[in-house]
């Protein structure tokens, strides 16, 4: 109901229902459809809600909910995202700049830095990432 009545978080949290879908006992409760998916994670990022931006650039780089694979539509949301201060986003800005994607060059240092700063707002991945690379965060 609350999604309904265009609660953000609400509908944020329908959308990753509706992209994994949800079984319980064997019933479904919620069946899996991307392109639900995709219209409410719309609905939620424009109310504001980060998680559904960057899963919007998820969405784009995937392929996911009937859009084209773009890199460059990924990165575009992930730097909305991030530039609000989503940990998520940051991280996945570390992957594009670190292996070159969305038609920038590879870049490593804005990788790291990207990277530092998810891992300093409690992203684990990125501090995995930064450890791989054999960097403290």
């Amino acid at each position: 109901m609350a999604a309904e009545r265009g609660y953000a978080p609400a509908q944020s949290r329908l959308a990753l229902l509706h992209q994994h879908g949800l079984v319980v006992n064997g019933e479904t409760i919620v069946t899996e459809d991307e392109a639900e998916a995709l219209r409410l994670y719309r609905l939620a990022a424009a109310g504001g809600d980060l998680f559904a931006l960057n899963s919007i650039g998820v969405f784009h780089e995937q392929g996911l909910g009937g859009l084209a694979r773009d890199d460059a539509e990924a990165l575009r949301h992930y730097r909305l995202a991030a530039a609000r201060g989503d940990d998520i986003a940051m991280f996945n800005l570390g992957r594009f700049a670190l292996e070159g994607r969305g038609g920038q060059p590879p870049d490593r240092d804005a990788g790291i830095a990207w990277h530092r700063q998810a891992a300093r707002a409690g992203n684990l991945g990125s501090g995995l990432a930064l450890r791989a690379l054999g960097l403290d965060w």
